[in-house]
């Protein structure tokens, strides 16, 4: 039995010795060594660069410092193309470490700025196309502003001269519209319906300097003649007060008098066109529409909102158009006035 064990161990050890040489079989080497009393022997690392340079007293490649190791992983270790998705974040919180960021943490620096280029980057054009939009939005309402049609004021001190058309009251007249038909014109005689056919009713062309400011009130002049258009109370003293409830008007007629603005005092005048209480500069013509309002000035100062209207060939103005009513005893047409800078056509 003796020889049987010592014929088997003989058998391992020489099955031991014809194995191939491992560089980390150690635990059968060590096996045998012991049965034979000896120590351990070390393990032998065959293909360790390192182990062979230790051996043979040469220099050695381990780093001596912790920017070498850092310098070292950074060019052993290929680097990762930057990516425009940011890793999603770790719920765990790394330990503090007083070593330099790694690989990983190099890969998401510059995955992070990568991402972080990206996102500018779409900023910018987002904020460039922002601004092309506001560009192209500003052109377009610049280039709309400039074809829209502008109206021009006249400058105070400007001439004008023109025909006085009367439109009804309840059509919207536009300042292009006043060239448009009228009911009429006034002329010589009051309402006239020709224009240059030399008869004395022909509408008359009256003329005016634009006043400053352009809203304050004018005398409409005759153009070649002491005439002007005038309001005359006809049948009532001095005192003439216009106003709601008040029974008295005015009609517009052509005087050789003259009064200046603001004035309360009305003069008397007994002329070809006109016999009553005048008043001359009460007439403010719109800058903007031409439109003509009447501002009479009644004996206490005030000035009243004025209507017109036309009777036959009669222009009335008052403060209330049922007390006229009932003064003619028939319904007048309200009208509107307006300055046409050009002459307008003959109405049919």
């Amino acid at each position: 039995m003796r020889s049987v064990a010592r014929a088997l161990s003989f058998a391992l050890a020489a099955l031991s010795l014809l194995s191939p040489a491992d560089a980390y079989a150690i635990p059968s080497s060590n096996a045998v060594r012991l049965a034979r009393g000896l120590p351990p022997a070390p393990p032998k690392r065959l293909f360790d660069t390192r182990y062979h340079a230790a051996r043979d007293g040469l220099p050695s490649n381990l780093p001596t410092s912790v920017s070498e190791s850092a310098s070292a992983t950074d060019s052993s270790t290929p680097t990762l193309p930057p990516s425009s998705v940011s890793p999603p974040p770790s719920s765990v919180t790394p330990p503090p470490s007083s070593t330099p960021t790694s690989d990983s943490s190099s890969a998401s620096s510059s995955s992070s700025s990568s991402s972080s280029s990206s996102d500018s980057s779409s900023s910018s054009s987002s904020s460039s196309s922002s601004s092309s939009s506001a560009s192209s939005s500003a052109a377009s309402s610049s280039s709309s502003s400039s074809t829209a049609p502008t109206s021009t004021l006249p400058t105070p001190g400007a001439v004008q001269t023109g025909f006085v058309g009367i439109y009804p009251a309840s059509s919207t007249v536009t300042p292009t519209k006043r060239d448009a038909q009228p009911i009429g014109y006034l002329g010589a005689y009051g309402v006239s319906t020709t224009i240059g056919t030399g008869s004395a009713t022909d509408a008359w062309q009256y003329t005016f300097t634009e006043p400053d400011p352009l809203t304050a009130v004018v005398e409409l002049n005759h153009a070649g003649t002491p005439y002007r258009l005038s309001g005359v109370a006809i049948r009532s003293g001095p005192q003439v007060t216009l106003g709601p409830g008040n029974a008295y008007y005015l009609e517009l007629q052509n005087t050789r008098a003259h009064t200046p603005a603001g004035s309360a005092t009305s003069t008397y005048v007994y002329d070809t066109y006109a016999i009553g209480y005048a008043q001359t500069t009460i007439f403010s013509v719109d800058p903007s529409s031409g439109k003509i309002t009447v501002e009479w000035v009644n004996p206490d100062g005030s000035i009243p909102e004025t209507y017109i209207a036309m009777s036959g060939t009669s222009l009335y103005v008052t403060g209330d158009l049922s007390a006229l009513a009932s003064q003619l005893g028939s319904t007048p047409t309200p009208v509107n006035i307006y300055m046409a800078p050009q002459p307008a056509p003959t109405a049919p």
